[in-house]
């Protein structure tokens, strides 16, 4: 397990909080904060994870692989909602503004 985000039980009514996630292998496992209990998994391909972050409104994932690609995941559906990749240098980080309007 490399990375572990996520808002505590109780602490917010917002989609993805209450939520926690733990970067896998090739897998983003999103579990119940308050139960610790797997919830559901994005399979996230073939590409070496490396950092990830929740969007501020905690519906969705963004994910940085292989230095060069970041991938937006749906968190209610697993589902691929975009691909950003990077025009030069490496991605060493994600993160989002606190309005959630960019990602980039």
């Amino acid at each position: 397990m490399k990375y572990v985000r996520g808002g505590l039980p109780g602490q917010d009514d917002r989609p993805g909080f209450g939520h926690a996630f733990a970067v896998v292998g090739n897998k983003i496992q999103v579990y119940d904060a308050a139960t610790l209990k797997a919830d559901r998994a994005i399979t996230t391909g073939e590409l070496p994870l490396g950092t990830a972050a929740w969007s501020p409104d905690g519906k969705q994932i963004a994910a940085a692989y292989d230095g060069r690609l970041v991938r937006i995941w749906d968190v209610e559906s697993c589902e691929l909602a975009r691909q950003i990749e990077a025009k030069a240098g490496e991605i060493a980080a994600v993160a989002w503004t606190p309005q959630g309007d960019r990602d980039c």
